[in-house]
């Protein structure tokens, strides 16, 4: 009797294990052990018949070229509950259909699943702190009065940087530099649109400034890190800043041009300027990734960190990531008082606070996401553990992207088809 007493002791110690390793409600297997599986709307409480709209929205979309294709995937417990491709990912000098694993030009969702992703696993390692100075790491940013920009202000958008810049004038003082660091060097010699922490400007230079420091500190580049940390960890084989041969065949192009040489090359100008190399990667932008390993990264976040049994993140790192940072004013130099509207973020992420993007009785910081200037965008509901990813190329059917009230029509279908 005492022995089987001692046997069952510890296969409870192992199972008690189990759960605390990534699993927030008891089930017959602890979230994080297995990898995305295929499952139906009904398994997941969504109603297809209301669901079934989402057709109809992106079809519309295609139709009004508004852009010339589409990737949905949305899931939902750990499972992908709806995936399909619509459309085209190219419409010049020839058609090419989309498909589910066409890889997108991220552009600004390079932001959260890219550069913050790092700087994440950097705090978490203890090798960068939120309160880092960046000019104790790059010294060169101290110019200007920005000495006392930290890291948290470049997550939050707080820095008082500019929003953009033109490269070009970064290219009038490169000198011998390379293109990368012209562009560093030339963001660390701005001045500040406002005193720093006191207003929020949605701001590409921050993240650019925030891969430079990622990368200062890890001693290399956010292509080779994110590889070897996350992407090869999952199994996530069409992610990635340096594409090769094979990808770039299945990317999407995001050019209004009929040129064959654009594919795999980044859309955003400073971005583009930047290049990513063996090096250096932009952080603003430059990250390709299917919609499939952005469901990945989705179901990360919702399993606090672990995915497929192996952890990246310690669940306290991933909340720090997604709970609420700031409500502040967004910068209005059209104002006289210099105020917008009020703004709340997490580090990286848009933190919602209104339907359809969160769901009704949710507390508050559950709902987080990103958008693309080129067409992505990535959504997630902690509260109902339910995300959808949105990838189209729109800025190849038009170059000033109107894709935005469609994708927040499918959200809306999605929280009105869940039970």
């Amino acid at each position: 009797m005492a022995k089987k007493l001692c046997i069952l002791r510890v296969i409870l110690i192992i199972f008690s294990g189990l759960l605390l390793d990534g699993c927030t409600t008891i089930s017959s297997k602890p979230v994080g052990i297995e990898p995305l599986k295929t499952g139906t709307l009904q398994e997941a409480g969504f109603d297809p018949g209301i669901f079934k709209s989402v057709d109809t929205i992106l079809q519309e979309a295609i139709v009004k070229n508004v852009t010339p294709g589409a990737v949905l995937l949305v899931g939902k417990d750990n499972m992908i509950v709806y995936e399909k491709a619509y459309g085209n990912r190219r419409l010049r000098p020839h058609i090419e259909p989309m498909t589910a694993d066409t890889i997108f030009d991220l552009a600004s969702c390079s932001k959260v699943l890219g550069t913050s992703t790092m700087a994440m696993l950097l705090i978490q390692d203890g090798k960068l702190q939120l309160d880092t100075k960046v000019a104790d790491v790059l010294p060169q940013f101290a110019q200007n009065e920005k000495g006392n920009v930290t890291v948290w202000n470049l997550l939050t958008h707080t820095s008082g940087l500019p929003a953009y810049c033109d490269w070009k004038e970064a290219e009038k003082l490169r000198g011998n530099k390379t293109p990368d660091d012209a562009l560093i060097d030339y963001i660390a010699s701005l001045k500040k649109k406002y005193p720093t922490g006191e207003y929020y400007i949605y701001s590409c230079l921050n993240f650019l400034t925030l891969a430079r420091v990622n990368e200062t500190i890890a001693g290399e580049s956010m292509h080779s890190f994110l590889k070897r940390r996350v992407w090869d960890l999952l199994n996530m084989t069409s992610s990635g800043y340096l594409l090769t041969p094979e990808q770039k065949l299945r990317t999407a192009t995001t050019t209004s041009t009929d040129s064959l040489d654009d594919i795999g090359i980044v859309h955003d100008p400073l971005a583009r300027y930047h290049k990513a190399t063996d090096k250096h990667c932009p952080g603003n932008a430059g990250l390709f990734m299917s919609s499939g390993d952005m469901a990945v990264m989705a179901q990360l976040i919702l399993n606090k960190g672990i995915y497929n049994g192996i952890r990246i993140f310690k669940p306290e790192t991933v909340d720090l990531w997604t709970q609420p940072q700031i409500h502040l004013p967004a910068y209005d130099a059209k104002k006289p008082d210099n105020k917008g509207d009020m703004v709340r973020r997490a580090l990286a992420w848009i933190n919602y606070q209104e339907p359809p993007y969160i769901s009704k009785g949710a507390p508050e910081g559950s709902a987080i996401g990103h958008t693309g200037w080129t067409g992505t965008y990535i959504w997630i509901d902690k509260h109902t553990g339910t995300f959808a990813i949105i990838n189209t190329n729109c800025v190849h059917a038009d170059p000033d992207p109107k894709i935005g009230p469609y994708r927040r029509r499918v959200i809306e279908v999605i929280q009105k088809s869940l039970n």
